[in-house]
């Protein structure tokens, strides 16, 4: 009888020691994987394309019969660009949001004049957030103070 509960006793550890083992390496790789995942997310949505882009934003001209802003936008980064989404804050806090699409990229060390719609309000800040491939770089933002955008203030 002694001889039968040894091997017993020896398949139980056994068992008890890979289900223990597949545990821990399960867990290891769930976790592994989720690391990756995170990881992967944020370099397809522009995490190192949005490290080479860098933009600058001057106000050219405001005219206020035809409701539009000219802006100069300056490409000081490694990669091109081709659109900027134009964030207005009016004074009555509400928030204008416009696309504007180059016809040709804008390549790193160039400038372009984008026309911005508005609307007759006054504007308190703007801000030109850089897309490159329809990734949108929120984080480099170009933004124009209230100090830098006086002029448009009473209606521009």
């Amino acid at each position: 009888m002694k001889k039968g509960v040894s091997p017993l006793i020896a398949w139980i550890l056994i068992i008890g020691l890979t289900v223990s083992l597949a545990l821990i390496v399960g867990n290891f790789l769930k976790e592994s994987a989720e690391t990756t995942k995170e990881s992967l997310i944020e370099y397809v949505e522009g995490g190192s394309t949005c490290d080479k882009i860098i933009i600058n934003a001057e106000p050219l001209e405001c005219n206020k019969a035809s409701r539009n802003i000219k802006l100069k936008i300056n490409n000081r980064g490694f990669l091109a660009i081709n659109k900027i989404q134009v964030r207005i804050f009016y004074s009555d806090n509400t928030l204008g949001n416009e696309i504007v699409s180059f016809n040709n990229n804008l390549l790193p060390d160039n400038n372009i004049e984008a026309v911005v719609p508005i609307e007759n309000k006054a504007i308190i800040k703007l801000q030109a957030v850089p897309i490159r491939e329809e990734t949108g770089c929120a984080d480099k933002k170009a933004e124009l103070s209230q100090e830098e955008t006086q002029w448009f203030v009473g209606g521009c």
